[in-house]
């Protein structure tokens, strides 16, 4: 599926893990020796319900909310990190969803924002990033919204969200469950000029994206740094959002 912002914006694509970052302005190795090293730890600031959980044995995730209802988590880097070229960027990551009650909502996103390392959007529907601004998001929800079907295609979509909006310009439906506890995996590239965005049940990277869409990230956030992060959110039905690993990347 593919979509054109009219202010000619273009995007990106989606892998598994957050990495390295480097460049003036950047803070050098964000994320370089994985997610829960202690130099990947301490490269993110974690609000809301966000917390580390477990480590050794390949078991560290970062929680963004329990299964607690009307819950909200973010982490993004403590300072801007300088994106590539024209804001060139990649991202590779893996998460689960479990331990629903109610069935499970609302979903996670993974998100780069000019606003604040502490930027916090809304719960429910709002996974933790509706009302951030500048910013643009990859949503991977997993909750239909009844009172406002115009929101949400289905209960287990991917979607692309600007400045803090609820309402996607492209979504996509994966062939399998986003929320059924297993590990599912995301690469999300961007070229200065389309985003574009691949999802998957299994490890390897798909050869066709899933989502493609035209936008001018640096003109959108108004800078070619940007904080880099995660949200989730949880409403009146809840889930466990976890990333699991995570690579980020400039270098093209």
């Amino acid at each position: 599926m593919q979509g054109r912002w009219r202010l000619s914006w273009m995007a990106f694509g989606v892998w598994v893990l957050l990495v390295s970052c480097s460049g003036p302005g950047g803070p050098e190795g964000f994320l370089a020796a994985g997610l829960c090293s202690a130099s990947g730890r301490s490269s993110l600031q974690l609000n809301g319900a966000a917390v580390f959980e477990g480590f050794g044995g390949g078991a560290c995730a970062l929680r963004l909310t329990p299964s607690t209802t009307l819950t909200r988590g973010s982490a993004f880097s403590r300072t801007p990190v300088a994106l590539g070229v024209d804001g060139a960027f990649t991202i590779a990551f893996s998460f689960t969803m479990d331990e629903h009650d109610w069935g499970g909502a609302d979903g996670i996103a993974f998100v780069l924002q000019g606003e604040s390392p502490m930027a916090l959007g809304e719960p429910g529907s709002g996974i933790g990033y509706v009302g951030i601004e500048p910013s643009i998001a990859v949503e991977f929800d997993t909750y239909l919204n009844a009172s406002a079907p115009e929101y949400d295609p289905d209960a287990n979509h991917v979607g692309i969200n600007v400045n803090g909006d609820p309402q996607s310009f492209v979504t996509y439906t994966p062939g399998f469950d986003l929320k059924a506890g297993e590990r599912r995996y995301a690469w999300i590239d961007y070229d200065g000029a389309t985003l574009e965005v691949r999802v998957s049940d299994e490890a390897g990277r798909p050869a066709v994206a899933s989502l493609l869409f035209e936008v001018d990230i640096v003109e959108l956030l108004g800078s070619n740094e940007a904080y880099v992060g995660f949200t989730a959110a949880t409403g009146a039905a809840s889930s466990r959002h976890r990333v699991r690993s995570a690579v980020f990347s400039t270098n093209r």
